[in-house]
């Protein structure tokens, strides 16, 4: 069976425990103004442009017949809406990249297993991520099955935004999920994601209910969801979950994700977006630890 990917990462540290293989599966329901890896919202082949490794050589341009490149010196621009799959042929410095390729489930698998080694020393694992991996659940389920023939840890990044059925394709395969939650507010998650929240609360709900092993994940954002509106209202929903989760990470907002809207020939929708107080941070991990949450703090997301 074949999938779209968009990236396979090797030698992960920050996607559930030990040294892993983080695969980013292409397609996503949110809109969160903040993501990271846009790259993989849609479910095609989509191209990006890394302009400044462009040396000036001019062989794109020979075959440039729609006018989609403007070079000056080494100094290219490029239209997004213009067909650019045909410059990566031609051009030697890898400017052009498609990403979102199809790719067999068992190509998937054989890729993660050469480092079950690594896994094996570090207690590590691979990891689904996205994108929303839950959008993919047959093609999921076909490389994980591969997988846990090998005794390989599985761990699931979601955001829950997908019907349950999903969960159920690839539940019994899963170790650990890594569950993704922008805010409990359904008016501001509308505002920020582009979806409502209920059905994503839901599935949280149900896998709290089954007892599933759950490292809860949340992004602070700076005056958007590290407000006390809003945590005062994340705090009454984790007063009732008080032992559903093996740990909480707060995820301290980064810009690291604007160059690929800038290879995607897309504006980056958070360039204004101040960096996350880290004295906020330590405020909500401590009120976190009072409850009795062990509390992980990461600066990269």
């Amino acid at each position: 069976m074949k999938g779209r990917v968009t990236n396979i990462q090797r030698y992960s540290l920050h996607d559930g425990p030990g040294i892993r293989t983080t695969v980013f599966f292409a397609g996503c329901g949110l809109r969160c103004l903040w993501c990271s890896n846009p790259e993989s919202l849609r479910n095609e082949e989509r191209i990006m442009v890394f302009t400044s490794r462009c040396t000036g050589c001019a062989a794109c341009l020979s075959i440039d017949t729609d006018q989609a490149l403007t070079l000056n010196g080494k100094s290219l621009t490029f239209d997004p809406q213009k067909d650019l799959a045909k410059f990566i042929a031609v051009c030697p410095y890898k400017v052009f990249v498609e990403v979102n390729e199809e790719v067999e489930a068992e190509d998937v698998a054989n890729t993660c297993l050469r480092d079950r080694l690594f896994y094996e020393e570090s207690r590590g694992g691979v990891t689904f991520s996205g994108g929303e991996p839950l959008l993919q659940p047959e093609f999921l389920k076909e490389v994980v099955q591969r997988l846990k023939k090998e005794g390989i840890h599985i761990a699931i990044e979601t955001a829950g935004n997908v019907g349950f059925e999903s969960f159920e394709v690839i539940d019994p395969y899963v170790d650990l999920y890594l569950y993704d939650l922008k805010f409990i507010d359904p008016v501001q998650h509308l505002r920020y994601t582009g979806q409502n929240n209920e059905i994503i609360l839901s599935n949280l709900e149900r896998l709290i209910q089954l007892k599933k092993n759950i490292v809860l994940r949340m992004v602070l954002l700076n005056g958007i969801n590290d407000t006390d509106q809003e945590w005062d209202k994340r705090f009454d929903w984790l007063k009732h979950h008080s032992s559903s989760f093996q740990r909480i990470e707060l995820l301290a907002y980064h810009n690291f994700g604007e160059g690929k809207y800038v290879a995607l020939g897309e504006e980056y929708p958070m360039k204004d977006q101040k960096k996350t107080d880290e004295i906020r941070i330590q405020e909500i991990k401590g009120k976190l630890e009072s409850m009795g949450f062990e509390v992980h703090v990461e600066n990269a997301f």
